[in-house]
């Protein structure tokens, strides 16, 4: 917890000094954009990995028929050619085990099927998976997600001395209404911003990892159920170089009603942050820290010294960030440049807030729940 403070404080200093005078303001926007165009410029991975090493891509699965069959349909389209598929049924009430089955029936020597007889939870299904089913590399993808054809062979390509990496995410279906909107543009917002590379944060999908980290894992008897909080740990103990690259984006199903995208962002938060904190992850610790200081302060600062500037140029830097974000040739979406912009508005305004309130639900209930979003 400490660690969280830590940022807190140093994002309310800076947005306590940005906010009490306006031409460091100015200044500090000017800055923040040279530095946007500085990320822009700057170059991503450059030696490549021979793209001969063997990928297995793990789905793992509780009651997901409805959107299942997006996961298999795209992952078995790669152009990566050394790959195979194994679907972890985590002991569904649905029909996810038959729908998983009916595509092993189609691809008997790329898709393989695990179906448990009590409900294990993802990491528990993840350090099955990747002591029985050989690989070198794992591509752990949730049974929501969609990947292009080209995104296996992309991403292998950039793991030359990488052993940890998460690639960018967006939404499906981000046009459908305001919260996919927000659920999409978040996302883009989180992808665009960690490419510095300042601290790991995995989130649990997307997540090309190497074998020795879960042999790894294994050693630790990690008591967690969050696999981001989890990967974010072992990044913390600096014995694998991680990376988050620009550059291809899956696709997961945006979350479509509004109280259950606040209640979502209760599950990741939450337990994210808490995880994070009982796994000494801190360098994500206090980036959440400063996020919630830099963007809560721009309001309560801007509010209480009647300095609306600062404000509206915290508005202005957001919509700055996600209109790179939008004309990026990685990360095109439907929406349109207003719906964005409201997105922002509202990330913005009620995000530290909801970190906050996230945290203190997980410190203060004792009943922990985890949270999970109905699909169409």
């Amino acid at each position: 917890m400490i660690h969280y403070l830590i940022g807190l404080v140093i994002g309310l200093f800076i947005s306590y000094i940005v906010g009490i005078n306006v031409y460091f303001s100015m200044a500090t926007i000017a800055v923040a954009l040279l530095l946007l165009m500085l990320i822009f410029k700057r170059k991503d991975l450059e030696v490549h990995n021979p793209i001969n090493e063997k990928v297995c891509i793990i789905i793992p699965a509780y009651n997901e028929e409805k959107t299942i069959y997006k996961s298999l349909e795209s992952a078995l389209k790669q152009d990566y050619k050394n790959y195979y598929i194994v679907v972890v049924d985590d002991n569904s009430k649905d029909n996810t085990y038959e729908v998983a089955m009916r595509y092993k029936e189609k691809h008997p020597d790329k898709v393989f099927v695990v179906k448990n007889e009590v409900n294990k939870g993802k990491i528990k299904n993840l350090l099955y998976t990747t002591k029985n089913f050989p690989a070198d590399i794992y591509l752990i993808i949730d049974a929501d997600n969609e990947i292009p054809k080209n995104y296996v062979s992309y991403y292998v390509s950039k793991m030359k001395d990488i052993d940890m990496l998460e690639t960018p995410i967006s939404g499906y279906n981000a046009n459908t209404n305001f919260s996919t909107a927000i659920h999409t543009v978040e996302l883009l917002l989180m992808s665009f911003i960690r490419t510095i590379n300042f601290w790991s944060s995995f989130t649990g999908r997307g997540m090309f990892i190497r074998r020795e980290v879960f042999d790894y894992i294994r050693t630790l008897n990690y008591k967690g159920i969050d696999d981001g909080a989890l990967m974010n740990s072992v990044a913390s103990t600096g014995k694998f170089k991680w990376f988050h690259p620009d550059g291809i984006p899956l696709k997961e199903y945006a979350t479509e009603n509004f109280k259950e995208l606040i209640y979502q962002r209760f599950r990741w938060y939450g337990f994210g942050v808490h995880e994070a904190i009982s796994g000494k992850a801190h360098d994500i610790v206090v980036g959440f820290g400063l996020e919630t200081g830099i963007l809560g302060g721009m309001l309560v600062f801007g509010i209480a010294f009647g300095s609306w500037h600062a404000f509206i140029y915290g508005f202005l830097l957001s919509a700055a960030i996600l209109l790179s974000v939008y004309l990026s040739k990685y990360y095109k979406t439907p929406m349109s440049f207003e719906k964005i912009i409201v997105s922002v508005v509202f990330i913005l305004l009620f995000l530290p807030v909801l970190i906050i309130v996230s945290i203190l639900r997980v410190m203060f209930r004792k009943e922990k729940s985890w949270y999970k979003v109905s699909k169409k």
